[in-house]
């Protein structure tokens, strides 16, 4: 399987050059754009949360502690006074990490679901649940930072399959095939993840303005291209 850097590096080159991409036809402001690169960049190491004790895992799990603060912080700012806001969102967030990191330690196997096409695509699903409902933005920016997070969840579960074939030995490793899956050997893990995505799918904001925008953006990507 591919490494660290390579995972952090492939992430952020590809959400880097999507991104200068939409800005260069206007579809999104610079800051805009650095947004989705570092949500992009966050994607490509989320898979490997299901490692216990590893740099990516604790990268990660401390990115989703910062963005559980920074929803309750948002969702309570309005309604509380800002000390309290702050202290419920500090408060949030310490206990979103220490939450994930139990279910991480107490569920998960390295390469297991996490490593799965059906767990990315939940994963973004949440997020799209998660920013339009809590950060109150609209629907098609919700399903813009889903969609990077997920292309970078994609992008690491490609490089690792392409980190399964040796070229120069001309042979596949006993990894291949543990990425870009649609299941894994725990019945009761793929049966829950499924469960979970389906959950989620019945609550995610609208996505037919999104899927319109992504076509009229393509458009305008193939003329500034040609």
């Amino acid at each position: 399987m591919a490494n660290f850097p390579t995972h952090l590096v492939g992430a952020a080159v590809g959400s880097s050059v999507a991104a200068s991409i939409f800005a260069q036809v206007h579809a999104v402001s610079a800051p805009r754009a650095l947004l989705l690169i570092s949500i992009g960049t966050v994607g490509g190491l989320l898979p490997d949360i299901d490692s216990d004790h590893s740099v990516p895992a604790r990268w990660v799990r401390g990115a989703i502690a910062t963005a559980i603060g920074v929803m309750a912080v948002s969702s309570l700012w309005i309604t509380h006074a800002p000390a309290v806001a702050l202290a419920l969102g500090c408060c949030a967030g310490i206990g979103g990490y220490m939450v994930v990191e139990h279910v991480v330690n107490r569920w998960t196997v390295h390469r297991g679901i996490v490593h799965s096409i059906p767990f990315g695509l939940l994963c973004v699903f949440l997020m799209a649940i998660a920013t339009h409902r809590l950060l109150l933005l609209p629907a098609v920016e919700a399903w813009w930072m889903a969609s990077f997070l997920g292309a970078g969840f994609l992008i690491h579960l490609s490089l690792d399959e392409i980190a399964s074939v040796d070229i120069t030995s001309a042979r596949v490793k006993r990894s291949f095939g543990t990425a870009l899956k649609l299941w894994d050997r725990s019945v009761v893990k793929t049966i829950a993840v499924y469960a979970l995505l389906f959950v989620a799918f019945s609550a995610v904001p609208s996505f037919v303005d999104f899927v319109s925008q992504a076509r009229a953006l393509f458009l305008a990507m193939s003329a500034w291209v040609a």
